[in-house]
């Protein structure tokens, strides 16, 4: 397993773990540890997908994506959620209820699998709200987790009361 640093912005920096070359991770950086980690290269393959992603460039975003070699380990009933947010389109959200109601299941256990989400951002978890708020993220319902995900909906252009 190897660790690496992408720096998102001059204060957001998010920490990579691959297994050979195939990314299994992704999460925020930690304020105080993983700084003095080795940043990925430029032309890496998930290097360009942030940056198109973080640039606004959501077509090559998607281009790039659909290419990538990720890996992520979970139950089935975890896999099965993670496979459903991948397909919430840029700029949408569904709510953890209507999601349920579609894999046949409970909302909690969405909010739950989406806690456990080994690759934030790519697996997009953050497109997951409650029909009464933003709903929480990495299982903190305030704080700086939730104030990054409503930055990463508001990013994508969705904007609360559309869905």
């Amino acid at each position: 397993m190897s660790r690496w640093l992408y720096r998102a912005g001059a204060h957001d920096v998010l920490v990579l773990e691959f297994a050979e070359s195939v990314l299994c991770s992704l999460s925020r950086a930690t304020p105080t540890a993983d700084q003095d980690l080795p940043e990925l290269g430029r032309r890496h393959p998930v290097t360009q997908v942030l940056d198109a992603y973080f640039a606004g460039d959501f077509s090559r975003y998607a281009q790039l994506l659909a290419q990538l070699s990720i890996h992520v380990t979970g139950t089935p009933y975890q896999l099965r959620v993670w496979h459903a947010l991948r397909e919430i389109p840029l700029g949408s959200a569904h709510t953890y209820g209507t999601l349920a109601q579609r894999l046949g299941s409970a909302p909690r256990a969405v909010g739950q699998a989406c806690r456990h989400n080994p690759i934030a951002i790519l697996i997009p978890c953050h497109r997951i709200v409650s029909c009464r708020d933003w709903g929480g993220y990495g299982g903190q319902r305030s704080g700086p987790e939730l104030e990054w995900k409503q930055f990463l909906l508001q990013h994508e252009g969705y904007r609360r009361g559309s869905d």
